[in-house]
């Protein structure tokens, strides 16, 4: 990966955000593009002034924020650089996500319509894989990976996209559910050892569970290795505003997982 972008809309949760992006960015040698989008004044009072739901996330906060933000996190950093562009996040995500190997969002809350509609337009419309980033990481990204393998179209992606960032860790551990029959990890660790990477091969026990209750399960075996880095498929469909088109374990790890999440749907 050697093109990363982050979409930030100039809140104060953006610094986590940058610091795990740019610490992503320095591991891989890669360029991180800092992209905010936003309306002219004009345009965000004629938006409040015309909807119900005006599109606050690109529109009320004031540009100056958000470049102080970056330029108190990410100034002078040789690899990085600040786009200010005119028009809403999802179109924004929607039009330059297409160029760019990763797309870095924040954790969801799943009352954040604004930020959802970005992660929506990122996971389903950019054919790439997002970084999903807690709003409150600390340490790093640390030398333990998690991969998550089902045995899906969804895990292979997801599995694949990860191959440049998984040899900058020292340990990667491929978890499967113990009650999935589907998810023989053999092919899996033969895919990666190819690539040199010789995965550890570990199990979390899903039996009985609900599917956020896998959700919950996971979270759990990657704490258990102290996984820096969680690799999964998404599952679910685009529903814009929403996250409920997400699969429920799928959407338990994009509002809840405690370090970054790698998601490919």
């Amino acid at each position: 990966m050697k093109r990363l972008a982050i979409f930030v809309a100039g809140g104060e949760s953006d610094r986590s955000c940058l610091r795990a992006a740019h610490a992503l960015a320095e591991r891989a040698g890669a360029h991180l593009d800092v992209v905010y989008p936003h309306f002219g004044r004009a345009k965000a009072m004629m938006a409040a002034a015309t909807t119900r739901q005006p599109r606050v996330d690109v529109g009320a906060v004031d540009q100056s924020i958000a470049r102080r933000i970056y330029n108190e996190v990410l100034g002078g950093a040789a690899n990085a650089r600040w786009l200010g562009i005119e028009g809403a996040m999802d179109d924004a995500i929607r039009s330059l996500g297409l160029t760019y190997d990763l797309t870095v969002v924040e954790r969801l809350d799943e009352d954040q319509s604004g930020q959802v509609r970005a992660f929506n337009t990122a996971l389903f419309e950019t054919g790439a894989p997002v970084l999903v980033t807690p709003p409150d990481l600390e340490g790093g990204l640390g030398t333990v990976a998690a991969v998550i393998w089902n045995g899906s179209r969804q895990s292979a992606r997801a599995m694949r996209s990860s191959i440049p960032l998984l040899g900058m860790f020292e340990r990667i551990c491929l978890f499967t559910n113990s009650e999935n029959s589907q998810a023989d990890p053999h092919d899996a660790v033969e895919y990666l050892g190819f690539h040199g990477i010789r995965p550890e091969v570990r199990h979390y026990d899903g039996s009985g569970l609900t599917a956020r209750g896998r959700g919950r399960a996971i979270i759990q075996a990657a704490r258990s290795v102290d996984a820096g880095l969680i690799v999964m498929g998404a599952f679910g469909d685009n529903h814009l505003d929403a996250l409920f088109g997400l699969g429920r374990t799928t959407r338990k790890l994009a509002t809840a997982a405690p370090v970054p999440l790698l998601l490919q749907s």
